[in-house]
């Protein structure tokens, strides 16, 4: 798994995860293909991303890494979350990475000085040609962004709203998701999680490992029977 890149003012372990790819990122082909193309791009590109609690922001936000790095291009994640109780002195010299991905712009809003330490970041990653990846729960024009420059960038951007994904969807992840792992997912236990797992899809593959390894281990099929004895159901 891949270490994250942080500014030399950060001393937080966090780490990619490795599993976040744009090509597992099911049911948003035409947003994966338009961040993977926008990697392309030789001059400065913004795109602010934006969804549900489930919808595979910080998935996206991994797996954009991930492919920057695939293209040799440095890049830098930062888990807005995380970092919000330093000083916003931690995003200077940002704009030197190639690739910058900032998750979870909501928990800045209404925050003064952290505001203007991103627009000031957004302008001088500008002038470097840098790709600039912002992910929210929330379109621009709900942020509580109260900065009018920032929120006037953040509208400009190149905008995509993840979807949530329908039942019949989330089961054809799975099994699609098993098969690329090498086994077959019963449509009637991807049923089983589906009613009696929790919904996410970062939850639902935790699953699907548990059930792989176990099975594996065990030398037994995956069935219902053996879902509920392998994850306490």
């Amino acid at each position: 798994m891949d270490t994250l890149k942080f500014a030399p003012q950060l001393t937080l372990n966090l780490k990619l995860r490795s599993e976040a790819t744009l090509q597992n990122f099911y049911g948003h082909e035409q947003i994966t293909h338009d961040l993977n193309a926008s990697l392309v791009e030789t001059t400065h590109t913004f795109i602010y991303v934006w969804g549900d609690l489930h919808s595979g922001r910080t998935h996206l936000a991994h797996a954009y890494c991930h492919q920057a790095e695939q293209k040799k291009l440095t890049w830098m994640y930062l888990p807005l979350a995380e970092i919000v109780n330093y000083a916003p002195t931690v995003f200077e010299s940002l704009e030197n990475y190639e690739v910058l991905v900032l998750d979870d712009i909501t928990v800045l809003s209404g925050k003064a000085e952290w505001e203007e330490a991103l627009f000031h970041l957004y302008n001088r990653g500008l002038q470097t040609g840098q790709h600039l990846l912002i992910t929210a729960n929330c379109a621009p024009a709900h942020l509580a962004i109260q900065l009018p420059d920032l929120l006037s960038r953040l509208k400009n951007a190149v905008i995509f709203k993840l979807k949530s994904l329908s039942e019949a969807e989330k089961l054809a992840v799975l099994i699609t998701r098993a098969k690329e792992k090498g086994w077959s997912l019963p449509a009637e236990v991807g049923e089983f999680l589906l009613r009696r797992w929790p919904r996410d899809l970062d939850a639902l593959f935790i699953a699907l490992e548990k059930l792989d390894h176990a099975s594996l281990q065990q030398q037994r099929r995956v069935t219902i029977p053996f879902a509920k004895e392998v994850l306490g159901l």
